[in-house]
């Protein structure tokens, strides 16, 4: 299993029109062979920024089939005119190394700074219709 994440910043006020473009975009991706999860949370600290995770069963189901797809180009159209930034989406290994603190450049052990914890709140349903949800 492959986690997707990125941290979309959606300009400044348009918070609410992204959270009902989600709405239409997130089958979009749900149906793609290879997609075992979608999520997508709101920041507390930071109501502009959202914390997209998926989880997809091999990179290929993302990057050549997803990536590649009709509903990428509609995924898009509905989604990308909202980014204050463009975001990156990393994809780390699908299994941690456990018992291995991270270390940054240098030797130096990596952990939160005092009060840069950020807490992500789920997204909210859709209006009206059956609601799928959230398996994180």
């Amino acid at each position: 299993m492959i986690l997707e994440h990125a941290v979309l910043q959606v300009r400044q006020g348009e918070a609410d029109r992204f959270e009902e473009a989600w709405i239409e975009a997130r089958p979009l991706m749900e149906k793609q062979a290879g997609c075992l999860n979608v999520s997508l949370r709101r920041s507390l600290e930071s109501p502009d920024h959202y914390l997209l995770l998926v989880a997809w069963d091999s990179v290929e189901a993302h990057a050549d089939g997803f990536r590649k797809s009709p509903e990428y180009g509609r995924w898009s159209e509905l989604l990308h005119g909202f980014y204050e930034l463009a975001p990156t989406t990393p994809r780390p290994e699908s299994r941690p190394r456990v018992g291995q603190p991270f270390r940054r450049p240098g030797g130096r052990r990596s952990g939160p700074s005092p009060g840069s914890r950020l807490r992500w709140l789920p997204c909210r349903a859709p209006a009206a219709g059956p609601r799928r949800s959230d398996r994180s």
